[in-house]
């Protein structure tokens, strides 16, 4: 499950002060309004971005968002390249869940948002971390693949902590909702 301590992030004159999270479900949805720091929380809590007091002992992978793929790459290279890091991944399984076998011989470039979006979160789901960051992860996606993120969450073993402003689309779920509060 996913623990947290409280800590500060300070960007000029603005102090994000984010919360502890105690979680006893395997999924957190993380809510509040733009400028709340949800996105900077993730950064932190996976290392990629240090706190005030430096960086926090790693609690989970931040996903990569469909904007964040290399665009000349083929689906397949870019699939491939990540998966010769870890073996055991479900690729296939993911790729077939995701609808992306039409695709793999496509450059990144030339998908849709939506589809951009598919390829990422099957690179991202394929890591074999305890705990997976996911920041937005039902943006550019159809209706049904929203209900494909949502089945593959609730079928594996992994820890969720998601950055969402479509809570309701989570619903079936059974998780935790925490609220970042706007800094004043």
């Amino acid at each position: 499950m996913i623990r947290t301590e409280a800590f500060k992030k300070t960007f000029g004159t603005t102090t994000l002060n984010f919360p502890a999270i105690h979680a006893r479900k395997k999924v957190v949805l993380l809510a509040g309004e733009n400028g709340s720091g949800k996105t900077t929380f993730l950064r932190c809590l996976s290392r990629c971005m240090q706190t005030d007091k430096g960086f926090l002992e790693k609690k989970g992978m931040l996903a990569v968002s469909g904007t964040d793929i290399p665009k000349p790459l083929k689906v397949s290279e870019y699939l491939s390249m990540l998966y010769e890091f870890k073996r055991q991944c479900p690729l296939k399984r993911l790729t077939e869940h995701f609808g992306l076998e039409g695709f793999m011989n496509k450059k990144v470039g030339t998908l849709s948002r939506g589809m951009a979006q598919r390829v990422a979160l099957v690179a991202s789901l394929m890591h074999e971390e305890e705990t997976l960051f996911l920041d937005e992860p039902m943006q550019g996606l159809d209706p049904f693949y929203k209900k494909q993120l949502v089945k593959w969450i609730e079928h594996t073993k992994k820890a969720y902590l998601i950055v969402s402003h479509e809570i309701e689309s989570f619903k079936t779920l059974d998780c935790e909702v925490h609220t970042l509060e706007s800094p004043s």
